[in-house]
């Protein structure tokens, strides 16, 4: 049996595609759309609302893409945050450090891209970040990307 070469290109084509890497859901995608608002006031335990309601989706800058969703309440109080960036893997390494180091937001890469959230307080008329409400949060966005 003699296999044409149009049948060889066909099955080496894919053949790659099944064995390249590849991210499941990187896609850049708006941050805000990554939970849902109850979820966000399940875990913040705080009546929050997107802060710029239809604001843009994900901004390119050079060769990485943002998104950021802000949540927050018009009072002093509980408020979340889920950043979403896409990158080269490098750039992501960087940024990660730089949010570890920081101790602030958490960071955590999943599928080509660093998540972080934070959740935060200012009810005592300064801001206090929430470590156990933050690593939920973060989770929830892990779990959903």
């Amino acid at each position: 049996m003699k296999i044409s070469g149009l049948m060889v290109s066909a099955l080496a084509v894919a053949i790659a595609g099944y064995m390249t890497p590849t991210a499941a859901n990187a896609a850049p995608r708006a941050a805000c759309s990554v939970l849902s608002l109850a979820e966000v006031r399940a875990i913040v335990g705080a009546p929050v609302t997107v802060f710029q309601s239809g604001s843009p989706g994900p901004t390119v800058q050079g060769d990485s893409t943002y998104s950021t969703c802000t949540y927050t309440i018009n009072a002093p109080g509980k408020a979340a945050r889920v950043s979403l960036m896409w990158g080269p893997s490098a750039t992501l390494a960087k940024m990660y450090t730089f949010y570890v180091k920081r101790n602030k937001e958490l960071p955590q890469i999943k599928g080509g891209a660093l998540v972080l959230a934070s959740v935060t307080d200012t009810s005592h008329h300064s801001m206090e970040y929430d470590t156990p409400a933050s690593k939920k949060l973060l989770a929830a966005a892990i779990a959903k990307l």
